[in-house]
C-alpha cells in the first residue's frame, strides 16, 4: 500500500524578523497599544483649543447681548445712549443695568484664559513667544477685558472700550452674535445732536436783539458786527423758524436795535449809518427785508414800537430840558408830534416797553413811585400819566425789568447794589386796568422773570444740602455735585403774591454748571446738565414737579460746546413755551447758534429752521 505524504502547512502567526521566527499577533496589539496612548496627547490639545473658542464665542456673544440685546451696533454712541436711558429708570433690585453685564464678562474672561492656554507656541505659562502674533493679538484682547470687567464691577458703563474688543475679537475669529438676553438692556435714549440740526445762523455774533410779536411769536436779530444781521421769526406753537439776512444796504457796521411791534407788522431795523447824516441824525429807521430807508431818528430817540399798520412811534428824552416827545411816522411818510413834561427828578427811564412808558421818581426812606403813559393809536398819541405806586425800600439804585405778552404787561423793581436785598416790587397790567404794587421776597440774585395772562412769576431754585458725589463723568476734572434742592416760585396778580415750592432731589456736572428754572404757565421747568454731560429737564406744577420724569434734551459727550446754563438769556420764556439757545464752542469747530422749544412738561422739539437765500 503506497503511502501519501502531505505538504507541511504554512504558519499563520509566525514571520521572521532578523532571521528568526516571531508571532504576528503580539506584535499588532503592541503597535496597537503605543498608537492609542498617544491619543491623547495628539487630541486633547485641539479639542481643548475647540472648547475653548466655542466658550470664547459663547460667552462675548452673551456680553453683547446684556449690553446691547439684539442690536448689532455696538457703537459708543449707542453704548452712550443706553448708559443715559438707564440714568433716568430708579435703581432696580439686585445688580442693575449695566453691572449685572459682569458675569458674561467673567465667563469670557474664563474662556479667553484657557484658549491662550492652549496656544501651540506658548513660551512660559501666560508669556508668548517672539513672533507669535496670535497668541500678542489674544493676549491684548485679555487686557481690553479686564478694563471693560473692572467697569462694570463699579457700575460704570465700559466707556471707549467696547469698539476696541469686539473689533480685536473679530480679528481672532471670534464673532458674536446678536442674541436675546433676559432682562434686556435699556432701549437707548433718543439723543438729538444740534450738529445735525439746522442752526439759526452760523458764525459768531456780537449782539442779539430779542422782539415779541405775539403770545406764540419772537424775532430775533443775530448781529455780527460789520458782516451781516440774520433775523429769525418763530413761531413756538408749531416749533418752526424763518431766517433771512438782512438787505444789504442796511449798515451792520453800528449796534443795532430791534423795535417791538404789534402782530403783523413788517420787520423793521434801527441802525446807525456809517456815514454822516443830514441834520445830524445818527439813528434810521430800515424795513430789513427790502432794505428800504423809511426814516431818520432823532439823535437822543429812545425806543421805538411798529404798529400793525407800519406806522412807527418813538419816544426821545431831552434831559437839558426835562421833557420827552412822542413821534408818530405814518406809512405814507406823515408825522406827528406830541411833547411831555418830566419830572426832574427821574431816577430810572424814561424806558418804552411795547406800548407802554415808563418811569421812577424817588421818594423818602428809599421808596420810589412807579409812572406809565400809554401809546395811543390816534391823537393825541399818549394817555394820561398814571401814577402805579410806591415800591417800597429798595437797597441800591432801583433797576426796572419788564415782561409784555399781549395785552400783559408785567414790571419789576429791585435795588441795584453790592448786597443783596431780598425785597423786589412787582405790578402788571392786564385787560382789567393795573395791579396795586406788590411786594415779595426773593433770596438770590439770580431768578427768572416771566408772565403769562393776568399773571407775572419769580421763580428760583437753591440748595438745601449738596454734596460731591463719586460718579464717574465722561470728562475728567469735573466732579459732580448731588442733593436737596428747594424749587420755589412767588405768582403775582392783581390781588397779590403768593409763593409755592417743592423740594426736589436732583445732580448735576458739578458745581459750576448752574440750574436753570423757567415758568411756562402754570408749570415750572427746570433744566442742569447730568454728571453724565447731557442736558435734561423736568417739568410740571409745583406740587407734582419732586415725581415728574427727568427727560433728555441733548447730548454734549465733550462739554465742550452749548454752555446754555452759563449764558444769563439762554432760555426765552413766552407763555406756555420757551426757545432754548444752543450755541456750539468756536474753539472745537464751526460757531453756530441752535434753537429747542419746550412745553410745559420739559419736553423738548428741535426747531425746524428754513432760510432763505439771501
Amino acid at each position: 500500500m503506497q503511502s501519501t505524504i502531505l505538504p507541511r502547512p504554512r504558519p499563520t502567526y509566525r514571520d521572521t524578523i532578523m532571521g528568526l521566527a516571531v508571532r504576528r499577533g503580539p506584535w499588532i496589539a503592541l503597535l496597537s497599544v503605543l498608537v492609542i496612548g498617544s491619543m491623547p496627547w495628539l487630541v486633547c490639545p485641539r479639542l481643548k483649543a475647540w472648547r475653548a473658542r466655542r466658550d470664547a464665542t459663547e460667552a462675548l456673544s452673551q456680553l453683547s447681548g446684556c449690553l446691547f440685546g439684539t442690536d448689532t451696533d455696538r457703537s459708543e454712541a449707542r453704548l452712550r445712549a443706553r448708559t443715559i436711558a438707564a440714568s433716568l429708570e430708579p435703581p432696580a433690585e439686585g445688580d442693575s443695568w449695566p453691572t449685572r453685564c459682569g458675569a458674561s464678562a467673567a465667563a469670557l474672561q474664563v474662556a479667553l484664559h484657557a484658549l491662550h492656554q492652549s496656544q501651540d507656541q506658548l513660551c512660559d505659562g501666560e508669556s508668548c513667544c517672539l513672533g507669535d502674533e496670535r497668541c500678542a493679538k489674544l493676549a491684548q484682547v485679555r487686557q481690553l477685558l479686564e478694563q471693560v470687567r473692572a467697569a462694570l464691577r463699579n457700575g460704570q458703563p465700559p466707556a471707549g472700550l467696547l469698539p476696541s474688543l469686539f473689533d480685536h475679537a473679530t480679528r481672532l475669529d471670534l464673532h458674536a452674535e446678536a442674541l436675546p438676553v433676559a432682562p434686556p438692556p435699556p432701549p437707548p435714549a433718543a439723543l438729538p445732536s444740534p450738529p445735525l440740526m439746522t442752526p439759526l445762523v452760523k458764525g459768531r455774533y456780537d449782539q442779539r436783539l430779542t422782539a415779541t410779536i405775539d403770545p406764540a411769536g419772537l424775532r430775533l436779530a443775530f448781529h455780527e458786527r460789520a458782516k451781516r444781521v440774520t433775523l429769525c421769526d418763530i413761531r413756538l406753537d408749531e416749533a418752526s423758524a424763518h431766517c433771512f439776512r438782512a438787505a444789504q444796504s442796511v449798515p451792520v457796521a453800528k449796534p443795532l436795535q430791534l423795535p417791538d411791534q404789534a402782530r403783523g407788522a413788517a420787520t423793521y431795523l434801527v441802525a446807525e449809518p456809517t456815514t454822516p447824516q443830514p441834520g445830524g441824525a445818527t439813528r434810521v429807521l430800515y424795513r430789513a427785508d427790502r432794505g428800504e430807508r423809511l426814516w431818520e431818528l432823532p439823535p437822543d430817540s429812545l425806543d421805538s414800537y411798529v404798529w400793525a399798520d407800519g406806522s412807527v412811534t418813538t419816544l426821545v428824552h431831552r434831559a437839558e430840558t426835562d421833557s420827552a416827545a412822542v413821534i408818530r411816522q405814518q406809512a405814507d411818510g406823515e408825522s406827528a408830534q406830541t411833547s411831555m413834561q418830566l419830572p426832574a427828578d427821574i431816577t430810572a427811564g424814561p424806558r418804552l416797553e411795547g406800548d407802554t412808558i415808563l418811569w421812577l421818581t424817588p421818594e423818602p426812606g428809599g421808596s420810589y413811585q412807579l409812572h406809565a403813559r400809554r401809546l395811543l393809536a390816534r391823537q393825541p398819541w399818549v394817555a394820561q400819566t398814571i401814577d402805579l405806586g410806591s415800591t417800597g425800600p429798595l437797597a441800591g439804585p432801583p433797576r426796572l425789568e419788564t415782561c409784555h405778552l399781549g395785552p400783559t404787561l408785567a414790571v419789576l423793581l429791585r435795588g441795584e447794589s453790592k448786597g443783596y436785598d431780598t425785597a423786589v416790587a412787582v405790578t402788571l397790567r392786564s385787560k382789567s386796568g393795573w395791579s396795586p404794587v406788590h411786594r415779595t421776597q426773593v433770596p438770590t440774585p439770580w431768578f427768572g422773570f416771566t408772565c403769562h395772562d393776568d399773571m407775572a412769576s419769580l421763580s428760583w431754585i437753591e440748595a438745601r444740602s449738596e454734596q460731591a458725589t463719586p460718579t464717574s463723568t465722561p470728562q475728567p476734572g469735573s466732579r459732580p455735585v448731588a442733593g436737596s434742592y428747594l424749587a420755589a416760585r412767588s405768582s403775582c396778580t392783581h390781588s397779590g403774591c403768593q409763593s409755592s415750592q417743592a423740594i426736589v432731589s436732583l445732580s448735576r456736572w458739578s458745581r459750576a454748571s448752574r440750574y436753570v428754572i423757567g415758568n411756562l404757565g402754570e408749570a415750572m421747568v427746570v433744566l442742569w446738565r447730568s454728571p453724565l454731560g447731557d442736558t435734561r429737564s423736568r417739568g410740571g406744577p409745583p406740587n407734582g414737579l419732586a415725581e415728574a420724569r427727568a427727560q433728555v434734551l441733548f447730548d454734549d459727550a465733550e462739554h465742550l460746546g452749548y454752555a446754555w446754563e452759563q449764558a444769563g438769556s439762554a432760555l426765552l420764556v413766552q407763555g406756555q413755551r420757551a426757545l432754548l439757545l444752543v450755541e456750539t464752542d468756536a474753539s472745537t469747530q464751526e460757531p453756530a447758534t441752535y434753537a429747542f422749544v419746550l412745553d410745559q412738561s420739559g419736553t423738548a422739539r428741535p426747531l425746524t429752521v428754513e432760510h432763505s437765500p439771501p
